[in-house]
C-alpha cells in the first residue's frame, strides 16, 4: 500500500534533481591554455617560469574557474575550466601571478568568447595577446626629480646656515 509519506519521499527526490540538473546545465567549459593563441605571459617582455600560475578573471578582476600552472617558456596548458554560473557568450580577460611574490600580477587585454560545454570547451581566440607584467625602472624623469629635490635641500640648508667673516682690519697683524 502506498502512503502520502511515500509520495512526499519521491517528490521531495525528484524536486531535488531537477534542480541539480539545472544547476548542472548553468555552467560554460573554456580551454585554460595559450598554445595555438600566440599570446605568452611575459615580465619585462621576457616569457615567466614554473612559479607562476593563471586563471581567467571577469572584466573587474574575480577569477573564475582553479588556476593552472604555467609550464614553461610563458606557455600554460591546464586543460578545460568549468565556469559555473555563466553560459553563453562572455568577456573574460587571463590573471596571472607569482605564487612567490603576490604583488607581481597582471591581466590580460579582454576578450569575448562563447563558453562550451565539456564535449567542445571554447578556447582562447587566436588573436590572445597574452599577459604582460611590466616593473618600471627608474628612468630620466624619477632622476631629474631627485635632483630637483637634492638642489632645494642644499639651497634652504646653505640660507639658514649663517656664516661669520672675520673683518680683516680687526686682526692684529
Amino acid at each position: 500500500m502506498i502512503t502520502i509519506h511515500f509520495i512526499m519521499k519521491q517528490r521531495v527526490t525528484i524536486f531535488l534533481l531537477l534542480i541539480a540538473l539545472a544547476d548542472a546545465s548553468a555552467q560554460g567549459v573554456i580551454q585554460l591554455s595559450n598554445i595555438n593563441s600566440g599570446g605568452l605571459v611575459t615580465l619585462n617582455d621576457k616569457p615567466v617560469g614554473i612559479a607562476w600560475r593563471v586563471s581567467f578573471a571577469l572584466p573587474d578582476g574575480t577569477l573564475l574557474g582553479s588556476p593552472g600552472n604555467v609550464s614553461g617558456a610563458g606557455l600554460f596548458a591546464s586543460g578545460p575550466r568549468i565556469i559555473d554560473g555563466i553560459t553563453g557568450k562572455v568577456d573574460l580577460s587571463v590573471a596571472a601571478w607569482d605564487s612567490n611574490d603576490p604583488f607581481l600580477k597582471g591581466v590580460s587585454d579582454p576578450f569575448s568568447v562563447t563558453l562550451g560545454n565539456m564535449d567542445n570547451p571554447a578556447s582562447l581566440p587566436t588573436n590572445f595577446s597574452g599577459v604582460h607584467i611590466a616593473i618600471p625602472e627608474p628612468g630620466t624623469p624619477s632622476l631629474a626629480a631627485w635632483g630637483i629635490l637634492v638642489s632645494v635641500f642644499n639651497f634652504l640648508y646653505r640660507s639658514n646656515t649663517k656664516v661669520y667673516h672675520a673683518n680683516r682690519s680687526s686682526i692684529p697683524f
